[in-house]
């Protein structure tokens, strides 16, 4: 029997030849072979938007407006704020007019509160009466690493020229100076 022949039959068969593979029907995808023998391909779900779920829910529908509120006050904060101190600044919480913000140090906590005035403005203007702006300093317990400084290298021929001052220069600070200036040489270039 052709392969073409076994395609066009209802349910998969296994065929014979130089490689054992099931056959499908044209069209047919993976799924469950009911009493008559037809494939069934995978059942669709009915579609239902996250917010028609969360909204069934008593406690998560008290808590979406809180949670767009605080999302809203977010981004008009990462608006009003000047960009070097946008990823040190978050706002926690609003409790009874009060913006809860969290500063990554004290140092963004004292910019802060020079910068509140402007903060409650932007609030103002998005149509988010706050009433006042409460600061506290949180640091994150997983800190960014420290960038380490770049250490400049030198071409061979200079590096080799150090080394030449170096022996000539008396036994002292300046001497040790040079020798490790020295030993800057780009390791392509050293060997």
């Amino acid at each position: 029997m052709p392969e073409s022949d076994a395609a066009s039959q209802g349910p998969p068969r296994i065929l014979a030849g130089r490689s054992s593979r099931i056959q499908r029907p044209v069209g047919a995808r993976a799924g469950r072979a009911d009493n008559g023998g037809t494939f069934h391909g995978p059942q669709p779900m009915p579609s239902q938007s996250i917010a028609d779920l969360l909204d069934r829910s008593d406690e998560t529908g008290r808590l979406m407006p809180q949670a767009e509120r605080v999302l809203r006050l977010r981004q008009v904060a990462s608006e009003a704020l000047p960009a070097p101190l946008r990823r040190f600044v978050t706002i926690a919480n609003v409790k009874g007019g009060e913006v809860h913000l969290f500063a990554g140090s004290s140092a963004v906590a004292a910019k802060l509160r020079l910068l509140e005035p402007s903060l409650l403005a932007a609030f103002e203007r998005a149509a988010m009466p706050v009433a006042s702006v409460r600061i506290q300093v949180r640091v994150d317990s997983d800190p960014a690493p420290p960038v380490r400084a770049k250490r400049a290298r030198l071409a061979a021929g200079p590096a080799a020229q150090l080394g030449k001052l170096a022996a000539a220069l008396p036994d002292g600070d300046l001497r040790a100076a040079v020798a490790r200036l020295s030993t800057r040489a780009k390791p392509s270039e050293r060997d």
